[in-house]
């Protein structure tokens, strides 16, 4: 089969000839290298790994000015910028990737599929995938492999105690800049850039909000009820709730808060689970130091600022406790 005309067996020739013009003395007469050159005179060639570097070139080469009408090429070639065809046929779906034999993923078909169609000539690209011995594969893994999602470019890039030391010798170079070039800085970068532009809007719209006159506030001279003090407030709940998991466990340990934990007591609860908020209920089974039982039986787990809980105590004899 013969798929090149006159004047393109002649452009074929001499530029193959001036190519492999960098091959010294008998090289140029290797095998490879005269059945790649018939190949190539009748529009064919071949691309893999297993070819010499030079002969790559040429092919590719051939490829880009459209002299090769066919080539039979291994994924590497996929990964080439210009190297666009009509058509791309897939010999199988599966692959060897040096461990098993497994599918091709989203990206690795994306990326040999995209050679298809070819920029400014063709309006439509052509992806033909052969079905050997009749076995068609199924639906779904075909539409996984055309429409899913490429596997996320994941950088290797690693710091290290040696490369820091190094880049402490360079005072031109600092570390924080070379790890802004660095890939695995750039999903960070986008997203600072994002976030640095949503902080801006979020604050113009936050500033085009009329100021609310809070009644309460402005009514009450008292320094407690301003917005300062609501504020303090506000982060005293926060910082109680915060560090209440720490200090009960050690209070819950303790002879005397068991002592009380007894029957008989009146307990102040606040439960969201439960829908209890500063419930005075009644201990009526014995504790364990890990629950506590009221009279619907339920854990309860106690929330109290400093003032309340001093004011229950002095009041009541209550005490508190948490799950």
């Amino acid at each position: 089969m013969d798929l090149t005309t006159e004047l393109e067996k002649r452009h074929v020739q001499l530029f193959f000839s001036q190519c492999i013009q960098r091959l010294k003395g008998s090289d140029k007469e290797l095998p490879q290298v005269l059945n790649m050159r018939e190949l190539c005179l009748r529009g064919f060639a071949v691309h893999h790994s297993g070819i010499l570097p030079i002969l790559k070139e040429v092919v590719e080469l051939l490829f880009q000015k459209g002299y090769v009408k066919i080539l039979f090429a291994t994924e590497t070639f996929a990964m080439g910028v210009n190297m666009p065809a009509r058509c791309v046929v897939f010999d199988s779906v599966v692959k060897h990737d040096g461990t098993e034999r497994r599918l091709l993923n989203p990206g690795e078909y994306t990326q040999m599929a995209g050679r298809a169609g070819r920029r400014g000539l063709d309006s439509t690209g052509t992806v033909v995938i052969i079905c050997k011995d009749q076995t068609i594969p199924q639906s779904d893994v075909l539409r996984n492999l055309i429409s899913g999602q490429a596997l996320r470019l994941e950088s290797k890039f690693r710091v290290t105690y040696s490369m820091i030391l190094n880049l402490l010798r360079v005072e031109q170079l600092k570390i924080e800049d070379m790890l802004k070039r660095s890939y695995v800085e750039s999903d960070s970068l986008r997203e600072s850039k994002r976030k640095r532009k949503l902080l801006i809007e979020t604050t113009k719209q936050l500033e085009k909000i009329p100021p609310i006159d809070c009644l309460v506030c402005s009514a009450s001279p008292s320094p407690q009820c301003s917005s300062a003090g609501l504020r303090a407030y506000h982060d005293a709940l926060v910082h109680f709730s915060n560090n209440l998991e720490l200090v009960w466990p050690k209070l819950n340990d303790t002879p005397a808060v068991n002592k009380l934990l007894s029957p008989g007591r009146f307990l102040i609860v606040t439960s969201a689970s439960n829908g209890l908020e500063n419930e005075m209920v009644i201990l009526i089974k014995e504790l364990n130091n890990k629950h506590l039982q009221a009279e619907n039986d339920k854990k309860c787990i106690l929330q109290f600022d400093e003032m309340q809980f001093s004011a229950i105590c002095s009041s009541t004899n209550a005490v508190f406790c948490m799950k």
